[in-house]
């Protein structure tokens, strides 16, 4: 049947392991921790030889000290390895950081997207995540800091206890399969390298302790200070605050193909209502329509018959959300940035309204500083259906949320 790893404890030096504030010394027991060339192994020994205690593994992997306390005639737990959910092995997958403290608890690294953002929507973030752009040495890589976090699983770890951190650091990007350091000072001396090669797993972030971590990214994944791809939409954003039904009004002056009806939210075509959550939905297809530089009304793909948001999503379901992007702005915006602003703008259309962030989250949203994002889920108005040859010879194509009108004349005989 074979086995399974169900927990890993944290990377230990110095007779101790790191943000385990469990396993350290107290009136119990005395911790012994021993790695050299030879061995690596952890023990406990007893603080007073009158005192019981002892070591459980439980069925599901959970581990619990226990003391035996003679007045009250009883095993007391002192205290217990996998209590919660971030100590499950793995929970994020390649690339992932789980934070107990957040909903969801897990998320991609910087310069990652969830490989599978189906599963990561019903909170299943085993497949982790992937690269938004590959490495490439050619084009200048660096490193994104992670502070207080439980390092990744040591399955591929160098280890090099005579490199300064500049010396470490220089290693791995001359390592092609090099993902990322951490500093490891075991003799007090500044030195001690540890060095990563591919998947980083079971990566958390340590409510005790914890390490440095560095992660290895792209040149384009690293630029912070540059204009974003949706800077450009601030304007629109302060607009939107005020209500698009006037912002729409004034788009149809200046351009006359940007219409109202392009944007009309499904809810507002159906009901004629018109909301904060309509709103967010036009903004949601403008983002897309500049990331993508097309338009939502007319858009043609020879593949399928969607529109620009059915395009978008479908991009996103087989995670090439970054074809998305207009060719122009390639080599202009970072690949995280435009990843974030399509991210953004799928969840501005999804179909139910109660999906939708408001217009202030937006805003928090593309910020790249700004919170955790969902997963966004199927838009509303995504589809089209394809006219008779006859109606085609004035245009192609028919939005999917059609009005007809009947009129009946009575004429005398």
């Amino acid at each position: 049947m074979g086995s399974n790893e169900l927990y890993r404890s944290r990377l230990g030096y110095q007779n101790r392991f790191v943000g385990s504030p469990d396993l350290s010394a107290n009136s119990v027991f005395e911790p012994v921790f021993v790695s050299n060339s030879d061995e690596v192994y952890y023990m406990y020994e007893s603080t007073d030889p009158s005192l019981r205690s002892r070591l459980v593994v439980g069925q599901t992997g959970l581990v619990q000290q226990y003391t035996w306390i003679s007045n009250q005639n009883q095993w007391v737990v002192l205290y217990s390895i996998m209590r919660d959910q971030c100590d499950n092995y793995n929970r994020c997958g390649p690339f992932g950081v789980c934070n107990i403290t957040a909903t969801p608890n897990c998320k991609c690294m910087t310069g990652f997207t969830p490989k599978s953002p189906h599963n990561w929507q019903v909170f299943d973030a085993s497949g982790g995540c992937v690269r938004i752009s590959p490495l490439d040495s050619r084009k200048g890589e660096g490193f994104i800091k992670y502070t207080a976090m439980k390092l990744p699983d040591t399955a591929n770890l160098w280890v090099n206890l005579n490199m300064s951190s500049k010396e470490c650091e220089a290693a791995c990007l001359k390592n092609c399969s090099c993902t990322g350091y951490a500093e490891m000072d075991t003799s007090g001396n500044g030195k001690g390298c540890l060095t990563w090669s591919g998947d980083l797993i079971d990566v958390r972030e340590a409510t005790n302790g914890g390490q440095d971590l560095y992660v290895r990214l792209s040149a384009s994944a690293l630029k912070k200070k540059e204009p974003k791809a949706c800077s450009s939409l601030t304007s629109i954003i302060s607009a939107v605050s005020f209500g698009l039904d006037s912002w729409a009004r004034n788009m149809e002056k200046e351009d006359d193909e940007y219409t109202w009806s392009g944007y009309m939210s499904p809810e507002y075509a159906v009901d004629g209502n018109f909301s904060v959550k309509s709103d967010v939905f036009s903004f949601g297809v403008l983002v897309l329509e500049i990331v993508s530089g097309r338009k939502n009304r007319g858009f043609y793909d020879p593949e399928h018959d969607l529109n620009l948001l059915g395009h978008a999503w479908k991009l996103w379901d087989e995670g090439k959300a970054l074809e998305l992007l207009d060719a122009s702005m390639e080599d202009k915006f970072s690949a995280t940035e435009a990843a974030r602003c399509i991210h953004v703008g799928l969840l501005c259309v999804q179909q139910r309204t109660e999906d939708r962030p408001t217009m202030s989250s937006v805003v928090m949203m593309l910020d790249g500083e700004g919170p955790l994002l969902s997963e966004p889920k199927q838009p509303g108005f995504f589809t089209e259906r394809c006219l008779s040859e006859t109606d085609s010879s004035s245009r192609k194509r028919k939005s999917g949320v059609s009005v007809e009108v009947s009129i009946t004349m009575v004429e005398g005989r």
